[in-house]
């Protein structure tokens, strides 16, 4: 996707602002008469931009030198080159990346912070797909193929299987924080 790639490469060569102007004129470069799909567009671009700048802001780190920064091996910078490499010119998968990156690092402890802290799920459906990631990926970890496994280890007394229960009121968004909070718990 052209509109993608441009903005991309303002973003990552260092412009710490991608106006909206330009996301508009690409994504009507991309998508000629079809208003649905440049709106569309226009939200994933600018959506995707936002959750990298907020990326770069908690982590101390700009446009300019998170390639220094990666360089001398600071892992927030780290991850950010992984997935500007493997998802390159996708802003909105670089900003997904972003965040599931940044979670296991910080249960792993090679950055500060709590996960369910760091992550805000944006509104609307790209938010729902990112909670019901986090809680697919738990039950991948534990090795529950289905959501009753889960609930039948609960049953046998299974720690993991009893955050997972635990963890289902509310929103997805709110039981995938739960469940890394929890898990984060475990670990310490």
């Amino acid at each position: 996707m052209r509109y993608l790639k441009s903005l991309a490469t303002l973003m990552l060569a260092g412009s710490l602002s991608v106006s909206a102007d330009t996301i508009t004129e690409e994504c009507e470069n991309e998508w000629p008469g079809n208003y649905q799909m440049q709106e569309y567009c226009a939200k994933k671009a600018a959506g995707g931009a936002r959750a990298i700048h907020a990326f770069l802001a908690r982590h101390d780190m700009t446009m300019d030198n998170w390639v220094k920064q990666s360089v001398r091996g600071k892992v927030p910078a780290l991850i950010l080159k992984k997935c500007n490499e493997e998802w390159h010119p996708d802003l909105k998968m670089i900003a997904y990346c972003l965040e599931k990156e940044e979670v296991a690092a910080i249960r792993l402890g090679k950055i500060g912070g709590a996960p369910e802290d760091s992550v805000e799920f944006e509104p609307g459906i790209n938010g729902e797909i990112a909670a019901l990631g986090v809680s697919s990926d738990y039950l991948k970890r534990h090795n529950y193929g289905h959501v009753d496994e889960a609930k039948e280890a609960a049953d046998r007394g299974d720690p993991a299987g009893i955050i997972w229960v635990e963890c289902q009121s509310g929103d997805h968004r709110k039981q995938a924080k739960c469940l890394l909070k929890r898990e984060a718990a475990e670990l310490e």
